[in-house]
């Protein structure tokens, strides 16, 4: 549920909100759409933001909820309907990744050395020590001499594939009785123009706020994740008219960063709920053997190591994250030892299951 419209809400240029028109939902999904294009898997908010998504296409009428993103081509904040994009694309990240760029847009985005893959090298370069610049900068000679001899690919516009198909520009579409809703990691600086630019027009936004271990417990994050959250959780008092938060105990974090920093915006508790794992339907492409959707899970199981097959074979213990030290994996080893320590030899395995993240 969603709190009334404010009666200072301002709707966009030409877009007087029908009367009694029930508020659309619009979800951004900019930092999703970036973390597919590096990440295979899903990590917890990826996840989150996938569920919550897939679960109100099936309840909401299809014309009510939609799903943004600000692309970084020209900065603009675009929507479409989340059933014209396909909320089963969300099922799976590799699904998603093909939904935002489709192989032709990624071959012809390869040809001109331009796009995710390219994007992704070049942050990975720009991230080196100052002792790889002097190769960096030989292969960089390297690609100006091959296009200066005419041996580069020729330069042909690339789409952005964030502006493929139905997308138009959120102001051309919102009336100010609609909620923009910002479930994703959304600290990414160059996304706050566009949810002020919304806010400002009329637009309710809710911004989810998962928990402020970055702020707390900054040595458990890596580099400069802690000043990154904490100018983003302070610039959003600007544009939230409510915050989301999980638990009883980042709302009370929560407050007390509201308090120092004088914001007084609304929050409210929404527990997230479990649901059971859904396998997504199969996709064939070009030469793929077509596997019924009912042997979904038996083809998944045979692909599995041997090693990660056998732990349903003895009584264990499941933790699910990324392997970090925010995680306090650590604790958790050291609880194990001590029972192993005690003598105990009736104790489960301990499964740790989760992407390599930093200080694993």
């Amino acid at each position: 549920s969603f709190p009334p419209d404010s009666a200072e809400s301002q709707p966009f240029a030409g877009n007087a909100a029908p009367q009694a028109q029930l508020p659309r939902l619009f979800f951004d999904v900019s930092s999703v759409r970036d973390y597919v294009r590096e990440y295979d898997c899903y990590s917890g908010i990826q996840r989150v933001v996938a569920m919550v998504l897939t679960e109100l296409a099936a309840q909401i009428a299809p014309e009510r909820v939609f799903i943004t993103f600000v692309s970084h081509k020209d900065g603009q904040h675009y929507c479409v309907r989340l059933d014209t994009f396909g909320a089963d694309s969300f099922l799976d990240p590799l699904m998603l990744r093909r939904a935002f760029d489709p192989p032709e847009v990624n071959a012809r985005a390869e040809a001109t050395n331009t796009g995710p893959a390219h994007n992704k090298r070049d942050s990975q370069l720009q991230a080196r020590p100052i002792r790889h610049w002097p190769m960096i900068l030989l292969s960089r000679m390297c690609q100006v001499g091959a296009k200066l001899l005419g041996k580069g690919h020729p330069e042909t516009p690339v789409q952005d594939p964030g502006t493929q198909s139905a997308e138009r520009l959120i102001s051309e579409i919102a009336h100010p009785c609609d909620k923009l809703v910002l479930l994703d990691s959304t600290w990414n600086p160059s996304f706050y123009k566009a949810y002020c630019a919304a806010h400002s027009k009329g637009m309710r936004v809710f911004t989810l706020v998962h928990d402020l271990i970055p702020l707390i417990h900054s040595a458990t994050t890596d580099g400069d994740t802690p000043r990154v959250v904490h100018d983003w959780l302070r610039d959003s008092i600007r544009y939230t008219d409510t915050y989301l938060v999980a638990s009883e105990t980042t709302r009370r974090d929560l407050e007390d960063f509201l308090v120092a920093h004088a914001g007084t915006v609304q929050i409210r508790t929404v527990p997230l709920a479990r649901a059971k794992l859904q396998i997504p339907k199969t996709r064939p492409e070009h030469g793929e053997i077509v596997v019924p959707s009912s042997y979904a899970p038996a083809l998944a199981v045979a692909q599995l190591q041997p090693r990660i097959r056998s732990v349903i074979y003895v009584p264990y213990v499941l933790c699910v994250g990324t392997i970090e030290p925010r995680k306090n994996i650590w604790r958790l080893l050291l609880a194990w030892k001590s029972l192993i320590d005690q003598g105990r030899s009736d104790i489960p395995r301990l499964v740790l299951a989760g992407r390599i993240g930093w200080m694993s």
